[in-house]
């Protein structure tokens, strides 16, 4: 059986126009301000922590960037373009 253990507090200092919004916002999701504001900021944490920790590509994904590396394309004409821009534009 899981135990529930008491919630850590947390302050933050909000201007007048901040907490009015914040409430307003809470009361239109029906939810408390404690409640809506800790599942706002846990789930922008989640979206932090995970866009830091890498990409995540399915075996097909990962067997096409492989065989991309392993087999490159040949460059197309606007790439060969470009690189020829480039090259002209670092000897002027």
């Amino acid at each position: 059986m899981a135990t529930v253990s008491e919630g850590v507090g947390l302050q933050i200092a909000l201007t007048g126009d901040q907490r009015e919004l914040l409430e307003t916002a809470a009361a239109l999701s029906g939810q408390p301000i404690a409640e809506f504001a800790a599942s706002i900021v846990l789930e922008t944490a989640r979206r932090t922590v995970d866009g830091h920790r890498g990409i995540h590509l399915s075996n097909r994904d990962r067997d096409q960037f492989l065989s991309l590396l392993d087999n490159p394309p040949e460059p197309g004409p606007r790439l060969l373009r470009a690189a020829q821009q480039h090259q002209k534009n670092i000897i002027q």
